[in-house]
């Protein structure tokens, strides 16, 4: 009679218990369905205790009774997963034709973090029957091994056969989010919120997504729709912070990540979002402190480790930071490794070694990184530096004595040469290099443009007619995150526009041919650029260019590094405490040339670009 009465636990249910002093009849000890019936009842009643009594009785007179199934399941809603493993993996053998048997197998399993074993059981269970609620246990399984697209037709299927299972088109909606498909996922979270409006974990998702596609409006909504339904729900709070804090809005973000963590102590990923908030204040010990207890609270938190790294890099630690620093090859959206099979240099002599050296992350940061160049030259008995392809042409001209070679997928067969004793990524060198701000050279720039073009541009610009010339870049062409509050808009640049006796020369590397109209147009002057030069893509002729100007200004970007690099004056425009590139100091320490206008966090454009349309006045009036 047991065989067909087939419940099963859930890892997110509980049994509801309904009292535990049910009179019960007499029951003969020697008949097992009586024995069962009377522990079923005390189970169904929440009494564990006088329900594990009757089913062991069950199982000493009848060993290979159902009743060992129900024991399983009764262990692991007690958390003891350990003695309800065997007893459900009986059950399999038992009854190998009931979906539920593995079912709870799987979930002991799970909680056991014996994810492969757990995948394993779900999956038998699908081929006895086919149920949605185990597709989306296989699904939440697979996920939280790392295997989305897995876990995500996993969540089809369930949907398939119940097309109003909110909680797996929620599941859908996270993985797509996951899987950088941000469209999916406001696809799956409003299917989710069309079945249970009040599903705080869906709106979260929702929020996500839609802060990724730029609708930060509809974001912030959304977290607070999450919020209201959950209001003790750490991780919407977090999230509510985060858009915020790229708002700028930072007292607010910080009220965010302080509920988030006094609803969840142990949230490390909200202490270090804390963290990013209040280095953005100048409040750098209380940031150094939240960072600190990020990764004591989570010690394999990568990116908890590459926060504070960069946050004593810009208080001037660099030994420490420079440390830190490496954790960028293990956070969430990991630097991506070149495949070389030699041993990382790690500072050891290289006197009579050849070291291969390549470029990471974005032209900028390899043009920043490439100062240590002539430094390794003179260390090593020969360098291989693997970098950018645009900036192949510059670096093999700044750098004779280095062998510069381009970029390809797969590598050259050049980087697998048995001479070469050791590999290092461009801006681990800094952590040998550059141990201190004493390390930093006084250098007059260490690239070299192309001379012939240098006076190429040099004529070009002496035909457009007398007065200063300035390079200007207001932005960045990824303005997505945080990243739009530290650079400007064309329009905010009028009192520089308004300064006589300058001509300007565009040196925004994206499309912008409408804001340079629109500018030239509200302004009454004229942005020159030339339709032939590539900004983006030629760098050795932008860096003629920028060689033959008498002055750059721009926000950060690698329109910054180029001048910069080449020893020209350029002036950034530079939000305090948003980056750690000037290490702490009033200046860039890279660039000797570059000269910073510091903007607070709380203050908009108008006090700086006043200030430099005053100083670009006084150098206009120098002609």
């Amino acid at each position: 009679m047991w065989k067909g009465l087939r419940r099963f636990f859930s890892g997110c249910s509980t049994v509801s218990p309904a009292g535990k002093d049910a009179s019960l009849p007499a029951i003969d000890q020697e008949d097992p369905d009586q024995l069962m019936a009377a522990g079923f009842a005390q189970h169904q009643q929440g009494n564990l205790v006088g329900a594990e009594v009757f089913y062991r009785k069950v199982l000493a007179v009848s060993p290979a009774h159902p009743a060992g199934h129900y024991l399983g399941i009764l262990f692991a809603q007690r958390g003891d997963y350990r003695q309800a493993e065997p007893l459900l993996r009986q059950a399999t053998l038992l009854d190998p034709d009931n979906p539920a048997c593995f079912v709870n197998l799987g979930n002991a399993l799970k909680a056991q973090g014996k994810l492969e074993e757990a995948a394993g059981a779900y999956r038998c269970s699908l081929d006895i029957k086919p149920m949605a609620e185990t597709y989306y246990n296989l699904g939440n399984m697979l996920q939280a091994m790392g295997r989305l697209e897995e876990a995500q037709e996993n969540y089809r299927q369930a949907i398939e056969l119940r097309p109003d299972y909110a909680d797996a088109c929620n599941n859908m909606a996270y993985a797509q989010q996951a899987l950088g498909r941000p469209e999916e996922c406001v696809r799956y979270a409003e299917r989710a919120l069309a079945v249970n409006p009040g599903h705080a974990h869906a709106h979260n998702n929702l929020g996500m997504a839609l802060r990724e596609l730029g609708r930060t409006g509809e974001a912030i909504a959304r977290y607070h729709q999450a919020i209201s339904f959950q209001p003790d729900y750490a991780e919407a709070h977090n999230n509510l912070g985060i858009v915020l804090m790229e708002q700028g809005k930072l007292d607010e973000a910080i009220a965010c990540f302080q509920k988030a963590v006094s609803l969840k102590p142990d949230y490390a990923e909200a202490h270090s979002n804390m963290g990013l908030t209040l280095k953005y204040q100048g409040r750098l010990d209380e940031a150094v402190a939240s960072h600190r207890m990020a990764v004591s609270l989570k010690p394999d938190y990568a990116d908890g480790h590459l926060n504070l790294g960069l946050l004593l890099l810009q208080m001037g630690d660099l030994r420490n930071g420079w440390e830190k620093y490496e954790y960028r090859w293990r956070k969430a959206d990991p630097v991506p490794q070149r495949p070389f099979p030699q041993p990382w240099w790690q500072g050891e002599g290289i006197q009579n070694k050849t070291l291969l050296v390549w470029g990471e992350q974005g032209v900028g940061d390899e043009l920043r990184f490439a100062s240590l160049m002539p430094d390794l030259a003179r260390m090593a008995g020969h360098c291989v530096f693997e970098c950018e392809p645009r900036l192949a042409n510059l670096f093999s001209r700044s750098f004779p004595e280095i062998e510069v070679i381009q970029k390809r997928d797969p590598p050259r067969l050049r980087t697998t040469g048995s001479d070469i004793a050791f590999q290092s990524p461009v801006a681990s060198m800094a952590r040998w290099l550059r141990p201190s701000l004493d390390s930093f050279p006084q250098h007059k720039g260490y690239l070299m443009a192309d001379p012939e073009r240098v006076a190429y541009w040099q004529q070009c610009l002496a035909a457009i007619g007398p007065g200063l010339k300035v390079g200007i870049s207001w932005r960045s062409g990824n303005m997505t995150g945080d990243r739009a509050k530290v650079h400007t808009g064309i329009d905010e640049w009028e009192p520089i526009f308004r300064v006589h006796g300058v001509t300007f020369i565009n040196l925004f590397y994206g499309e912008c041919r409408e804001e340079l109209e629109q500018a030239e147009r509200r302004f009454g002057i004229r942005i020159h650029r030339w339709d032939d030069l590539d900004l983006k893509n030629d760098l050795d002729e932008v860096a003629a260019l920028t060689m033959a100007l008498d002055l750059t200004i721009s926000t950060g970007t690698a329109v910054c590094d180029i001048p910069g690099a080449l020893g020209r004056p350029v002036w950034h425009l530079h939000q305090r405490y948003y980056a750690w590139d000037d290490l702490g100091q009033n200046h860039m320490p890279w660039y000797p040339s570059m000269r910073l206008f510091y903007r607070d966090w709380n203050e908009d454009w108008t006090r700086i670009i006043d200030t430099v349309a005053q100083e670009l006045r006084l150098e206009s009036e120098k002609i």
